[in-house]
């Protein structure tokens, strides 16, 4: 199964399916196009490595990030105690608010540009939205690698983590509130919910069209063609094409 990783500093692409040399870093150097072979993990450790000069002044933003959206989610929980009270209610707050505290911090993170630069902002969007395109079109039957019929493939892909984020938020606002009205509907209907939930959205993760994936404008932006080449080539690279 193919996969990747985006950074300001360049793309990293693997397959799981393969040993020993199963990736690909894609990067620029000094504007040409370069694409390094080597074992996921060590290419992934370079890619980070390279992409702190991008991050240097990120630390007091991810500080901020996590401050407020813990206060956020204190002043939800107060907020139902005041307005509903009741152990249920404040309850199923807190479940929503255990479940649900990750994935907002990684939307949260996405939204607040860890990176102060702008270009490197979106120089990683770029790279995202171009790993996500030539992993999607890898997979079509027969792809002939041209540039205009990649550009016909959506830069938003139903396996990024941003959208798992947001079915977890999901299921955790429907767990939660069903909780508060236990006392209403009964435990029974409570679990019946909470499965049919869980079941709709795993399920929603195969959904061509699944809503979600619009989660994704956070992170991801319609890439250039230099993006399309170099990604193009370094999945071409790991296919052996």
């Amino acid at each position: 199964m193919k996969g990747g990783i985006s950074t300001a500093a360049g793309i990293v692409l693997y397959d799981t399916e393969k040993e020993g040399s199963n990736a690909v870093f894609c990067f620029f150097e000094e504007g040409k196009p370069t694409v390094k072979t080597g074992n996921r993990k060590e290419l992934l450790e370079e890619m980070k490595t390279a992409d702190k000069i991008f991050k240097k002044d990120a630390k007091k933003s991810e500080d901020r990030i996590l401050l407020i959206t813990f206060l956020a989610f204190l002043g939800l929980i107060g907020a139902v105690w005041l307005v509903f009270g009741g152990f249920f209610a404040v309850f199923g707050m807190i479940l929503f608010a255990a479940a649900s505290f990750f994935p907002v911090l990684i939307l949260a993170f996405s939204a607040n540009r860890l990176y102060p630069d702008d270009e490197a902002f979106h120089r990683f969007r770029r790279f995202h939205g171009a790993e996500h395109t030539v992993i999607a079109y890898s997979s079509k039957k027969n792809p002939t690698w041209e540039l205009d019929d990649i550009r016909k493939t959506s830069f938003y892909h139903g396996e990024c983590g941003t959208v798992y984020a947001a079915s977890v938020i999901v299921l955790a606002a429907i767990i939660g509130i069903s909780f508060a009205f236990i006392p209403k509907i009964g435990f029974l209907w409570f679990m019946g919910i909470t499965l049919i939930s869980v079941m709709g959205l795993f399920a929603n993760l195969f959904n061509p069209y699944n809503p979600l994936k619009f989660f994704q404008a956070f992170v991801v932006e319609k890439p250039g063609d230099a993006e399309l080449l170099l990604a193009a080539k370094g999945i071409k690279i790991l296919d052996g094409i």
